[in-house]
């Protein structure tokens, strides 16, 4: 009896695993790495990416389409900070904390890596920037997806087209 029970399991298992691998869809898997690029920051693109997690990247959210890091977490501009120049030193750094620059940034599909470059953060590290403003993280966002800074203290999601998105967020 025990036997046809683990017999049972592994048949049953095997199936499955065989009915989700062919299952028809209308829809390809999604795959984040195609045709986007590899680039040091401040270089033009022109190697394909190896797979993996970008240092940004788009994602649709109810405030369009906008600036995310590796992990989905939405990224903001100062409008207060001048191109350049981050404006936001100490105690606003506790709430919005810089998106520090790697020293090979990656962009997802749809960005031009010609867009970003590094500053110098208020704490002397490298941070990146788009359009040579400062990018931060809100520490309220807790997931993907999030935007609960949006429009705070003069902090806004960065759309596709590399503008700030002044449409209320939350």
């Amino acid at each position: 009896m025990r036997t046809s029970s683990i017999r049972f399991v592994a048949v049953a298992a095997v199936a499955a695993f065989a009915l989700a691998a062919c299952s028809s869809s209308s829809k390809p898997a999604a795959n984040p790495s195609t045709n986007a690029t590899t680039t040091t920051v401040g270089e033009t693109p022109t190697t394909p990416a190896a797979t993996g997690p970008k240092t940004v990247s788009l994602r649709s959210t109810k405030l369009g389409q906008i600036l995310v890091d590796s992990k989905g977490i939405t990224l903001y501009l100062n409008e207060n900070d001048k191109p350049g120049k981050p404006a936001c030193t100490k105690d606003c750094l506790g709430a919005w904390p810089p998106l520090a620059a790697p020293a090979s940034a990656t962009y997802g599909a749809g960005l031009d890596a010609s867009k970003f470059s590094t500053v110098n953060a208020a704490d002397g590290t490298k941070q990146l920037a788009v359009n040579g403003f400062p990018l931060y993280y809100f520490t309220s966002d807790k997931k993907p997806g999030d935007v609960t800074g949006q429009g705070a203290g003069g902090f806004y999601v960065v759309s596709k087209d590399y503008k700030k998105v002044e449409a209320a967020g939350g």
